[in-house]
């Protein structure tokens, strides 16, 4: 491996970005993807080889970013017996040329990473399954009958355990009573994320239960590599804003060495599996219909739950002037922000559109609501000038409001549930806003993402101060209770850090340079 593929391996294990490698080794970023690229190569004297080897040895780590680590300085130290220092031996390894045995989990590309990305994250949660639509999934023999009660099933393969899962959720669904799954998995996640029909089947199930009624509580691992993060997030944050899900993470998890999925329907069923590497001889799922055998992983599941913290800080529809006082403290928080959202930011509508707004409320509300609103819009606009901040939104929303004359926007942290209409007058004072804030501050930066069809929208907005939180709220109209929600853990930041990156670089430059983008914005507005 060359200086390229090894400094790769390291940013990608730690989910370290180009910006903040630059920032901590102090070079500019620039550099650090000439690295990446191949286009330059350090020297072997170069002060900044120990600078990186140091920096990665400094970071306290998850366990398997830690055992990444230790591989590498083993098969240093056999070379080189007689170094001791920990920054020369990863610098040695640096540098120099090898055919290092060292393996990380393969990554996938920065094109097809983002492409592919952008593709699973979209128009999920508007697909809602009726019980008639519910599949029906046939089982091995023996049937499942009143004399096989007792017994159990066993299902091999990544697509045996699909098809256990699906029975399992389309039983929870087709029961009249209220019933309550316990979910938790730190196995290899392919068995969910090779399947794009079975993703979709998944998705329509989890969304009947909750729309039925049915409680989930589950326990991430959040102990894993940016890929099965941000696929993760694909799959359980839009079906999080729907309320009824309870997410945890145990802070403390020691990666272990033979993983487990449960899969319980409360006092009904238990699909169990575990594994140690994964090999075809492992991948067994165990299908017991035995209320005693549910109850038992039920029970030993709140055991583990005493160790775990919630993922989510979750803000419901009647919390909207909580959420905006939240909102309010935040902006004290100095932090790079990168926003992605369907609509334009809330931040630049005129002030009418509130005050139309308010006067949907209570009367004791009103006031209220606008001194919340202005004074968040005041300390956001004001804080521009502080840190960066990236505004991503897809300019045919714009252009299109144009053509048609009014503009719709959809934002619940300001409006609830409800749509808000600007009229022409109003889209061009949006513009405007638009093009002031660009030209006063020189850290604020818009750009224009990709348009996404109706049918293919993407189902979620995301707001990510960089290594501080991200909140996370619906930008599609429909009865979602929840307003959003803010997420703190560390490995989920890193993994949307890299998201945001991918996204961004996926955008033309001539979208997001400055002098173009205003250019497009006075051209939009001479047109109306």
């Amino acid at each position: 491996m060359q200086f390229k593929d090894k400094l790769n391996q390291l940013m990608e294990q730690f989910h370290i970005s180009n910006s903040k490698l630059a920032k901590e080794i102090n070079i500019d970023p620039s550099l650090v993807s000439r690295w990446r690229n191949g286009d330059r190569v350090p020297t072997m004297r170069s002060s900044h080889i120990p600078s990186i080897a140091a920096y990665f040895l400094s970071q306290n780590g998850y366990s398997y970013q830690q055992e990444y680590l230790r591989h590498i300085l083993e098969e240093q130290k056999a070379e080189l017996p007689n170094v001791n220092d920990q920054v020369a031996l990863l610098s040695d390894w640096l540098i120099r040329d090898t055919a290092s045995s060292t393996v990380v989990r393969p990554f996938v590309s920065s094109e097809e990473y983002a492409e592919v990305l952008l593709q699973q994250i979209q128009g999920l949660a508007k697909d809602k399954p009726s019980l008639s639509t519910v599949p029906s999934f046939e089982f091995p023999s023996p049937a499942l009958t009143s004399q096989t009660k007792k017994d159990f099933h066993m299902f091999s393969g990544n697509s045996g355990k699909r098809k256990a899962i699906a029975y399992i959720l389309s039983s929870v669904l087709k029961s009249d009573e209220k019933t309550e799954l316990f979910l938790m998995s730190d196995e290899d996640m392919s068995w969910l994320t090779e399947d794009r029909s079975f993703q979709i089947q998944w998705h329509m199930l989890l969304r009947g239960i909750i729309e039925a009624g049915h409680k989930i509580t589950i326990i991430h691992t959040v102990h894993r590599d940016t890929r099965e993060i941000i696929q993760a997030i694909n799959l359980w944050m839009p079906l999080h804003l729907l309320g009824s899900i309870k997410s945890y993470y145990n802070p403390r998890y020691q990666s272990q060495v033979v993983k487990t999925s449960w899969f319980i329907q409360k006092d009904m069923r238990a699909l169990i599996s575990s594994s140690v590497t994964f090999e075809d001889i492992e991948n067994l799922s165990f299908l017991y219909e035995i209320p005693e055998v549910a109850q038992s992983y039920q029970s030993q599941f709140m055991g583990r739950l005493t160790g775990c913290k919630p993922l989510f800080e979750i803000y419901k529809k009647t919390q909207q002037f909580e959420l905006l006082d939240r909102m309010i403290q935040n902006v004290a928080i100095v932090s790079p922000t990168t926003s992605w959202h369907l609509h334009v930011n809330s931040i630049f509508l005129p002030d009418d559109v509130y005050t139309r707004y308010s006067k949907t409320l209570p009367p004791s509300a009103q006031k209220n609501y606008l001194d919340k609103v202005r004074q968040l819009r005041t300390r956001m606009l004001n804080s521009l000038s502080i840190a960066p901040y990236t505004d991503i939104f897809p300019i045919q929303v714009l252009k299109d409001a144009i053509t048609r004359g009014a503009y719709v926007h959809f934002d619940p942290v300001f409006f609830l549930r409800d749509e808000v209409i600007c009229k022409r007058s109003e889209i061009k004072s949006i513009i405007e806003n638009m093009i002031f804030v660009i030209e006063n501050n020189e850290k604020f930066q818009l750009y224009f993402g990709s348009h996404q069809h109706s049918d293919n929208e993407i189902t979620i907005n995301i707001c990510l101060k960089e290594n501080t939180e991200a909140f996370l709220t619906a930008n599609v109209q429909g009865l979602v209770p929840l307003l959003g929600f803010y997420v703190h853990e560390g490995n989920i930041l890193s993994s949307m850090n890299h998201y945001m990156e991918e996204i961004i670089n996926h955008i033309p430059t001539m979208r997001r340079n400055r002098p173009d983008v205003l250019k497009e914005l006075y051209k939009m507005l001479e047109s109306i």
